[in-house]
């Protein structure tokens, strides 16, 4: 199913460790260990409470929305959208996800860059200076429900700071990595010189920065992006129905 993406399974009793290591090295946001729901907004949690490498997967666990994939894409991202949560999961075939950069995939093609400016402008990102700690970062992600954190100075942006790599750092030697300074730590590639990059960004990761000439940054992170379904919902479905329209007219 279009729109939807993977999820990680692992058997019960699978460490907390274990889990962060696979996760972070294939990007992704839910895992299902068990029967627990583990998303990467509480390993965040958890790494912040210093309790990650002690913790079992139950500990971990959060209430997700389940859908079924017999819905269709339409219902299935409308019931997402209301349900207020952060992510859900669809049963189909295989058990996948909705999160908000898979759901800003299914409406790219409706998105413009005006209306995205215009949903960043009421939103203020995790947003940290360069000399931050990797603990300092993550507090801010965690406090603003983000999976990212823009190190800027003076308005410069310099990078991002990802959950992912927090994470894994964190599992490999706390002690050490969270006074690791963000200057050391900042990723450049969801740093993007044009709005279509911007988006493919959005995509690939669920956050993303366009630079602009004599202008701030345009930061945009996973946050903004379940807003910013939400204005753009309707006209999505509108133009899946002339879309199915039209191709039912040239068969």
């Amino acid at each position: 199913m279009r729109g939807v993406e993977d999820v990680l399974r692992l058997e019960s009793g699978t460490s907390l460790a274990r889990v962060v290591e696979e996760i972070a090295r294939r990007r992704l946001l839910l895992a299902v260990v068990g029967k627990s729901v583990i998303s990467i907004d509480s390993l965040l949690r958890l790494a912040l409470e210093g309790c990650l490498d002690s913790a079992r997967p139950e500990s971990a666990g959060v209430e997700v929305p389940i859908l079924s994939g017999r819905m269709g894409i339409s219902a299935i991202v409308r019931a997402y959208l209301r349900s207020g949560c952060k992510y859900c999961l669809v049963k189909s075939r295989r058990l996948r996800a909705l999160t908000p950069r898979s759901t800003i995939s299914l409406m790219r093609d409706v998105a413009t860059p005006v209306e995205l400016s215009e949903a960043v402008s009421c939103e203020l990102p995790a947003i940290v200076a360069p000399n931050a700690t990797l603990k300092g970062a993550m507090r801010r992600m965690a406090r603003r429900g983000s999976i990212c954190a823009f190190v800027m100075r003076s308005g410069v942006l310099k990078g991002v700071v990802d959950v992912w790599s927090a994470l894994k750092l964190v599992v490999e030697d706390a002690r050490r990595a969270l006074d690791r300074s963000c200057s050391e730590l900042t990723w450049l590639d969801p740093i993007c010189s044009s709005y279509e990059e911007l988006l493919t960004s959005l995509v690939n990761y669920g956050f993303g920065a366009l630079t602009r000439s004599n202008s701030p940054p345009l930061t945009v992170d996973d946050v903004v992006l379940i807003k910013y379904a939400k204005r753009l919902v309707k006209r999505w479905e509108n133009v899946r129905v002339r879309r199915r329209r039209y191709a039912r007219r040239s068969s």
